[in-house]
């Protein structure tokens, strides 16, 4: 009987020895989890601050500079030296233009969009760049400023004929003494800026940050050849496990947040999602 005893004692022992080493193993595991949870929530945290603090000051400088110009409108020859003061003292933007509505000043003729642009060679490039083929009336930027009659974010694109680069814009309207939108204003924000920061080396290597815009195409990312090339639903169309479908789709109603997404390897990868949280379109997180 002593025996039999003395074995259930040893039995029961390893029993729970195993049984701390497997909460043990739990809480370590649960720590790191909540550990990477929040550093990866810090880092997103971060870095979409400083996309707002950018582009903040974008907004604010060029809703002064609007209510500089409307006080400018009776001579056109005065529009690109007020330019070159507004990009000389505002940072991250690297052009910036008027379109206004046609033949504003009738000898300008129907399309008048001077545009200044930044000239890290020289002095600043003027150009006349609204034309036929370039007919601005019917952009969305220019329709979508007029109708609402607020500053509003350009999703991002190519200028061929401004600043020749991949842009993000910031427009607002331009009103008349009697408070009618003659003429949008845009500030130009080159994306340069926007890759660099969310492909920082100094940041986690183990992570993988997106940079979307608010239709869903990738304005950044670690694979240089996606950027401006696809959008998140065509770049996660492999992935089998449906909660990427939702992930996206929350993505792109705003949402912030995280989850918990299968890859085709079956590892299991946390998502983290932020957005530029204001009332106009712009890119985010």
């Amino acid at each position: 009987m002593q025996a039999k005893s003395s074995l259930a004692i040893i039995i029961l022992a390893a029993v729970i020895v195993e049984l701390t080493s497997a909460l043990q193993y739990w809480y370590a595991y649960k720590g790191i989890k909540e550990e990477t949870k929040h550093n990866a929530q810090n880092e997103l945290d971060i870095k979409s601050l400083e996309i707002s603090r950018v582009m903040t000051g974008v907004e604010e400088a060029a809703n002064n500079f609007a209510w500089i110009l409307e006080r400018h409108l009776q001579n056109p020859d005065t529009i690109y030296g007020l330019s070159d003061f507004f990009l000389k003292h505002t940072k991250n933007v690297v052009g910036c233009g008027l379109a206004f509505k046609p033949h504003y000043f009738p000898e300008k003729g129907k399309w008048y969009e001077p545009y200044t642009k930044k000239n890290t060679n020289g002095p600043f490039k003027h150009d006349q760049i609204g034309k036929e083929s370039h007919d601005y009336l019917n952009m969305e930027f220019y329709e979508k400023t007029v109708e609402y009659d607020k500053g509003i974010w350009t999703e991002p694109y190519f200028d061929n004929e401004g600043a020749e680069m991949l842009l993000c814009t910031y427009t607002q309207p331009i009103h008349d003494k009697n408070g009618d939108v003659v003429g949008v204003f845009g500030a130009d924000v080159s994306l340069d800026w926007l890759s660099n920061l969310i492909n920082d080396s100094t940041s986690n290597q183990e992570s993988v940050k997106i940079l979307l815009s608010n239709k869903g195409t990738v304005i950044a990312c670690p694979v240089e050849s996606l950027e401006m090339k696809t959008d998140i639903m065509k770049a996660t169309s492999n992935m089998t496990d449906t909660g990427v479908v939702q992930l996206n789709q929350n993505m792109l109603q705003g949402k912030s947040g995280n989850a918990t997404i299968e890859d085709e390897n079956g590892e299991k990868n946390m998502c983290f999602m932020d957005q530029y949280k204001e009332k106009r379109v712009g890119p985010w997180l």
